[in-house]
């Protein structure tokens, strides 16, 4: 039988790290704790069978090295028609692009983690460690989230597919472009994201809800609140899997 697994990832406020010479600084998200509990009741009231959840909030279990040792024992035990939930919340942002996997517009997305900056190659590493037929949902909720975890750059369109023979279904949902920046709204004890709060607000158990119809209703709400900030869904993966991205959600 096929199993469901949750990953929750919350870096409401990662430290002062220096990265290629420069020194990043980060603004506390107070929304972040918030979103990842929205996210869990969100998921555990979707999954049909009851999924097994890992929540990484605190600053040891938001270590760069922390997260990717433990993704890649959770990514190893996956078995084709496995399905994995992946949230990251908290900063995004993009660095210079100097590494063996070059991208078209020479940057790097990198999500920051307590301790330091998770690039978007590490994921590019995890999927290939992941077996063909199992199925990889992530929603990222951070600043130049686009391709964080599929790790190629695509400015445009909002939606696209790109098809490979390796690795597992790869289905995203990005809360803006890869230069733009992410919003948090609410009052300050209510704080979220608005990506998060958009997905919460349009989630609904009608039979006929998909991935797809799901992300467009969600992508009206944000860019209706800010029209600067542009949600991403992006498909990677063998060209069987293309199916996932109209079937119902989880």
């Amino acid at each position: 039988m096929a199993s469901t697994v949750v990953v929750l990832v919350g870096v409401p406020a990662p430290r002062p790290f220096k990265y290629d010479g420069e020194v990043y600084r980060f603004a506390a998200l107070p929304g972040v704790l918030n979103d990842v509990r929205q996210h869990r009741q969100l998921l555990c009231s979707a999954i049909p069978s009851e999924p097994v959840v890992r929540e990484w909030v605190t600053p040891y279990d938001t270590k760069v090295d922390v997260i990717g040792k433990r993704l890649l024992e959770v990514v190893t035990k996956l078995q084709p028609d496995d399905l994995l939930v992946l949230v990251l919340c908290g900063h995004g942002f993009q660095v210079r692009d100097d590494d063996m996997y070059p991208e078209q517009d020479f940057k790097d997305e990198v999500f920051a983690c307590s301790d330091g900056p998770l690039r978007d190659d590490f994921f590019q590493e995890l999927w290939a460690k992941c077996p063909v037929g199992a199925r990889v949902v992530s929603i990222v909720d951070t600043c130049g989230s686009d391709t964080l975890v599929l790790g190629l750059a695509r400015p445009e369109p909002l939606y696209y597919e790109v098809f490979t023979a390796a690795g597992p279904s790869r289905l995203s949902i990005s809360a803006c472009l890869s230069a733009e920046t992410a919003q948090e709204i609410g009052p300050a004890n209510q704080r979220q994201g608005l990506l998060s709060w958009a997905l919460a607000a349009t989630w609904t158990p009608a039979p006929d809800l998909t991935y797809r119809t799901w992300f467009t209703t969600a992508a009206k709400r944000v860019t209706h609140q800010n029209s600067r900030q542009h949600p991403t869904l992006r498909y990677l993966g063998p060209r069987a899997g293309l199916p996932l991205v109209d079937s119902r959600p989880f």
